[in-house]
């Protein structure tokens, strides 16, 4: 999987804002791809399946390394689908889910990092786990996949230069403007959520809410 640098942006985004240090224009250009890969749901990974582990109830995601999980999208124990539920159905569904033991039928979330199976597996199942999930970059991340600049490179322009040009008493501080980036920010990832979501419509599998 190739990766782009974030720093690629700079040539669409600095020109517009001038006399913006680099450091600024980078930290916006990753938190507009932050917020375009959450919100669109358009950075999908199809992490290598999992062997599940009798008594288990906790799987680590799995992402690239300059990525963290965003959303799931769907969930398979043993070719089957499982769904989500959030902790507070499953607290109403078993006395304690937490120690129940049988064939997962759902999944759960408590944090970014773990899926948890509910009921925790009785039997151990190589390669018995498999997901599809959206990601987005880390807090941190220097690069993203070569994918997501050569598709949505005007959305994140638009996003970052919406931020930068938020930030009062600056030479390129303009509202007006900002607003405007803003709404083509927020149409672009409307529009590709809805590409996303149909697309899954026409797949053979089902969207599972995320209830972290």
């Amino acid at each position: 999987m190739a990766n782009t640098n974030l720093t690629a942006w700079y040539d669409d985004v600095l020109p517009s804002v001038p006399g913006c240090p680099q450091t600024m224009a980078l930290d916006a250009i990753r938190k507009a791809a932050i917020e375009f890969c959450e919100r669109s749901w358009a950075w999908i990974y199809n992490p290598a399946a999992a062997n599940v582990v009798a008594d288990q109830i906790a799987y680590a995601f799995v992402p690239p390394s300059n990525a963290v999980v965003s959303k799931v999208l769907y969930v398979f124990h043993d070719g089957v689908p499982i769904y989500p539920r959030s902790t507070d159905q499953l607290d109403a569904m078993y006395q304690e889910w937490r120690a129940t033991s049988g064939t997962p039928q759902y999944y759960t979330q408590e944090d970014e990092r773990n899926l948890l199976l509910v009921p925790v597996p009785a039997a151990a199942l190589t390669g018995g786990l498999k997901m599809r999930v959206s990601l987005k970059p880390k807090f941190d991340a220097t690069d993203i996949e070569s994918r997501m600049y050569e598709e949505y490179r005007e959305a994140i322009v638009a996003g970052a230069l919406s931020r930068l040009m938020m930030i009062p008493k600056k030479p390129y501080t303009d509202l007006a403007t900002a607003s405007v980036n803003k709404a083509i920010f927020d149409d672009m990832i409307a529009t590709v959520r809805h590409k996303v979501q149909k697309g899954y419509a026409r797949a053979p599998l089902r969207n599972a809410a995320h209830f972290f």
